[in-house]
């Protein structure tokens, strides 16, 4: 690296993290391409927090060590802000890990693009779990968009979390950007005021942070049953929508309506048996539905819609019936079904219920209807032609199965440019590979929901090389159409172990294809 490299710092706050601070102080230290220095902040620990960043300092010039008293993650990471020199900012918090690549990618990203901050894709880990992509972050990280404005890229206000961002620091410090002190999901608010200043906006698909939740009681995660989480939680949702709604234009102002009830089901599911905890979360969620619009209301997922009414208009017992079914066996969970030219999820009579349920309560929205999608098989064909046999199973969740013979949907494979020039419309250089579909298993006459479809297709260089963008990184998606509607979805999961081929000769050079978690299936056009 030159000195005339941007350098980035990160701030790792620490409080009672011994056993895992030199995990995620490797993983930052390892990164290859990019100036850092690293503000370790150790917030009061009394373990061995601070003996252990002492250590790792001795033997890396690019740590220092801060200590404080204990005042919390807020005021921790506002500390290693203060302390921070570089000429760009991050944050990683001590249990967690930074995947290689991740900075260099943001910084890379950010010194062509010229934006203020650049945002990356995350992996959820639990426990001993392998680390998933939630899957509400994948539609937001579907593409790489550069220079973004918000209102091109609305869907990032659902990522506030502050450790898969990179900020240039003039930005951090000419917008006022601070963590608030002495509260939990400190990052919310900042993070959604630094979305509104941004100039320009870098969306990234690439994995940037992998993000460990730990059992037990010391995890934020873990202790949404306590009522100091639970206020902080819709203090900061309170907040952010006062921000959203001053500071936005109309777009982005509904796209946040629309997802102001992600995150309170998990409040709900984990509710103790707590009068006090009861009132105060039926009166915060009664708040939060009072400010969604009705039209609004009727695009936030089904689940969640139905789950908050009911916390606000009926008896707990009502919302722990549900939840019961919800959770419960596959088979006997409520399903999809056809109600008036509309789908609904069909809901039995539920303890506690006693006022009918309000015109639409029940029916699904667009974002309800998506596709599971696993790849099955990916290899050469025998005749040496260089071409992909490529199959896989794709069932669309969400849909009601209408009474009568069942038909086939449309299946196609879609290649799809991970990268959007400023202003382009997704889709617009998309290239469709058309399948053979066929149904998986019997189809029984009463089935409520349509059955899984096996497809397969060939993917042939000769053909499709003359259609596809040169030395650009694409996504293997799939497409079912089906009674006038489209659903696209990504390959969640494959099933079985080999690698996806690399190296494929083409006519304009040749094909790598990968798997990464959450973007699923990938192919990269080489050019000789």
């Amino acid at each position: 690296m030159s000195p005339a490299d941007p350098l980035l710092s990160v701030v790792v706050p620490v409080y009672q993290g011994a056993t895992v601070l030199g995990t995620v102080l490797t993983s930052v230290l390892g990164q290859r391409g990019v100036r850092l220095e690293v503000v370790v902040v150790d917030d009061g620990s009394t373990d061995d927090s601070g003996a252990v960043a002492h250590e790792v300092a001795a033997r890396d010039p690019r740590v220092r060590v801060v200590t404080q008293e204990n005042r919390g993650l807020g005021a921790a990471r506002n500390t290693g802000v203060r302390h921070a020199t570089g000429d760009l900012l991050a944050f990683a918090d001590a249990d967690d890990v930074v995947p290689p690549g991740a900075y260099a990618a943001m910084v890379s990203s950010l010194g062509r693009s010229g934006s203020d901050l650049a945002v990356g894709n995350v992996t959820r880990q639990v426990g001993d779990e392998v680390p998933r992509v939630a899957a509400w972050m994948v539609p937001v990280h579907r593409r790489r968009r550069t220079a973004a404005r918000l209102e091109d890229v609305p869907g990032v206000l659902g990522d506030l979390f502050a450790w898969n961002k990179v900020f240039r620091r003039a930005f951090w410090d000419d917008a006022g950007l601070a963590f608030p002190e002495g509260v939990h999901y400190e990052d919310h608010v900042p993070s959604a005021r630094a979305y509104l200043a941004a100039r320009g906006i870098d969306v990234l698909p690439e994995v940037v942070y992998r993000w460990r939740v730990h059992e037990g009681a010391g995890s934020i995660t873990q202790r949404k049953h306590e009522l100091p989480n639970l206020l902080d939680a819709l203090a900061a949702r309170r907040e952010s929508t006062a921000l959203i709604t001053a500071g936005a234009g109309p777009a982005v102002v509904r796209s946040w309506q629309e997802r102001m009830l992600n995150g309170l089901p998990v409040f709900i599911e984990q509710a103790p048996r707590d009068e006090v905890y009861w009132e105060h979360l039926r009166e915060g969620v009664r708040r939060v539905l009072a400010a969604i619009p009705p039209d609004a209301l009727a695009a936030t997922p089904v689940r969640a819609r139905v789950l908050c009414w009911l916390v606000a208009h009926a008896d707990r017992s009502a919302v722990d019936a549900l939840h019961t079914l919800l959770e419960g066996p596959r088979e006997q969970r409520p399903r999809p079904r056809l109600r008036d030219g509309h789908t609904e999820l069909d809901v039995p009579d539920l303890p506690g219920l006693d006022v009918p349920w309000p015109d639409g309560l029940l029916r699904l929205a667009e974002v309800d209807t998506r596709i599971v999608a696993r790849l099955t098989g990916l290899g050469a064909l025998d005749d040496m032609s260089g071409r992909l046999r490529l199959s896989g199973v794709v069932r669309l969740v969400g849909v009601a199965r209408p009474a009568g013979a069942f038909d086939v949907p449309e299946v196609t494979v879609l290649l799809r440019p991970r990268d959007l020039a400023p202003g382009e419309v997704e889709g617009g250089r998309d290239v469709e590979v058309p399948c053979t579909a066929t149904v998986q298993g019997d189809v029984a006459d009463d089935a409520l929901e349509l059955p899984p479809v096996a497809f397969s297709t060939v993917l042939d260089p000769d053909v499709l090389d003359a259609h596809l963008p040169r030395d650009a990184d694409l996504a293997v998606e799939v497409r079912v159409r089906r009674g006038g509607t489209t659903t696209d979805g990504w390959f969640a999961t494959k099933t079985f172990p080999q690698a996806p081929p690399q190296g494929l000769p083409t006519p304009s050079g040749s094909w790598d294809l990968g798997w990464r978690p959450g973007p699923g299936l990938e192919l990269r056009t080489v050019s000789r």
